[in-house]
């Protein structure tokens, strides 16, 4: 992962995991907030399936930013890494199960009807 935009889009999910882990939530915030902006960066850019590439990412949190950002570009794809994280026994399992009840309700939406 060489590219300056989706190293910060990494580094903000896997901050953002890691202070809501640990229940640092101005921290969380923050890095939520940074997710957004980048995330706006990338679709700007027409850059939306660079974020598959963090699907493998070590870290489940960052696996799970990409994949609820990307249920919008393949849904299939995004809903079965959703699913996989489900199984994960930290918070992430629960973010993961809250994230396809809210995607399968019409309440998740991150770009304009363009993708």
């Amino acid at each position: 992962m060489k590219d300056d935009l989706l190293v910060r889009y990494r580094n903000a999910a896997y901050e953002h995991s890691i202070a809501s882990a640990d229940g640092r939530y101005k921290v969380a915030n923050k890095a939520y907030d940074e997710i957004q902006s980048i995330l706006e960066e990338i679709s700007l850019s027409n850059r939306d399936d660079e974020l598959f590439e963090l699907y493998e990412d070590a870290e489940p949190g960052v696996q799970l930013w990409a994949a609820t950002h990307t249920l919008e570009i393949d849904s299939l794809r995004a809903e079965q890494k959703i699913k996989e994280l489900v199984n994960d026994p930290s918070i992430i399992g629960l973010s993961a199960q809250m994230t396809l009840r809210g995607w399968r309700a019409g309440k998740i939406r991150f770009r304009d009807s363009k993708h």
